[in-house]
This record gives C-alpha cells, sequence and structure tokens, in this order.
C-alpha cells in the first residue's frame, strides 16, 4: 500500500488527465498488485477497473469479472470507451500544445477532430448497445440497417482517429 500511494504518484504517465499527480504504470501495477494504473483510477473512480485492456495486469478486475460470470457481482461500473478516449486525446492536445507551438486555427481543427472521434465513438457505442440488447426480437430488415450503421460509424470513428493522428505527425508534435 506504501508503494500506491507513494510511487503510483511519481513513476508512470498521465495518460487521462493531469489534475492529479497519478500515474499509470505497468511496472507499478506489477509490484501493486494492479493497482499502477493510478491515472486511470483516480479520473474514472467510478470505474471497477484500473488498467482497462484485457493485458494490464488487475487480477482485482479479473477477479471482479469472473464474480460477475458467476452471478456474484452485479450492476459493475464501466466507464464508457468515448469519454476514455475523449480524456486520452484532450491529454495529447495539452501536451503537444504544452510541447510545440500551435497555433490557433491548427489547435482549433485538432479540437473539431478530436469532438468528431468522440461523437463517431458514442454513435458507435450507441448502435451497438441497441443492436445487442434488440437483435432476436428485430425483423431482419431492422437487424441489416443496424449492422449497416453500426459498421459505418466504426468506418467513422477510424476515419477521425487517424486524420487526429496523421495531423498531429504531420505538425512534428506528436
Amino acid at each position: 500500500s506504501f508503494f500506491i500511494n507513494s510511487l503510483c504518484h511519481y513513476i508512470g504517465t498521465t495518460p487521462y488527465t493531469d489534475s492529479n499527480t497519478a500515474k499509470d504504470s505497468w511496472f507499478m501495477a506489477l509490484l501493486t498488485f494492479g493497482e499502477g494504473y493510478h491515472n486511470f483510477h483516480h479520473f474514472f473512480q467510478t470505474d471497477f477497473r484500473n488498467g482497462i485492456k484485457w493485458f494490464q495486469f488487475d487480477p482485482t478486475k479479473w477477479l471482479i469479472q469472473i464474480l460477475s460470470y458467476l452471478k456474484l457481482a452485479y450492476k459493475l461500473k464501466k466507464t464508457p470507451d468515448f469519454k476514455i478516449i475523449s480524456a486520452q486525446l484532450q491529454m495529447k492536445l495539452q501536451n503537444a500544445k504544452s510541447r510545440y507551438k500551435i497555433d490557433d486555427s491548427k489547435l482549433a481543427e485538432l479540437t473539431r477532430i478530436k469532438e468528431n472521434i468522440v461523437e463517431s465513438m458514442k454513435n458507435f457505442e450507441d448502435i451497438r448497445t441497441q443492436y445487442n440488447s434488440a437483435k432476436k426480437n428485430l425483423p431482419k430488415l431492422k437487424q441489416l440497417e443496424l449492422s449497416r450503421r453500426f459498421k459505418q460509424a466504426k468506418i467513422d470513428f477510424h476515419y477521425h482517429l487517424e486524420t487526429f493522428h496523421v495531423l498531429l505527425q504531420n505538425q512534428n508534435f506528436a
């Protein structure tokens, strides 16, 4: 517990917020049995996970997930992906702005693209939820329409995300 409230605030990166001193570090996650993804934990406090990717060492997340499959844990709170991506992109914008000279028009364009990414991701998640909750009860034509909208939302998301990264790289402040 000493490492969690001390070293996890000094070692690592701040991919979600710089409004606190907490850091994310795979190395600290190993030393603290999964608590090393501290920046995520502080910014998205209601999420049951610390490491959000499947491969991130977070035994508590895995245990809680298994318990939910066994119906021993329920109503797990999980931050929507579009909020996580929004926080990550906001930090990339802040880092680019503080490290490199970015004129206001370029910053406005990057911000607009970030908003497009978040909106397309939110749309993607909404359509997926609609489809999964109603797919058995929908007529085949409606299922196909939702499937088409789902694929288009996914394409839109990837297009805007790639545009954001290409723009950052082309301006030499990625």
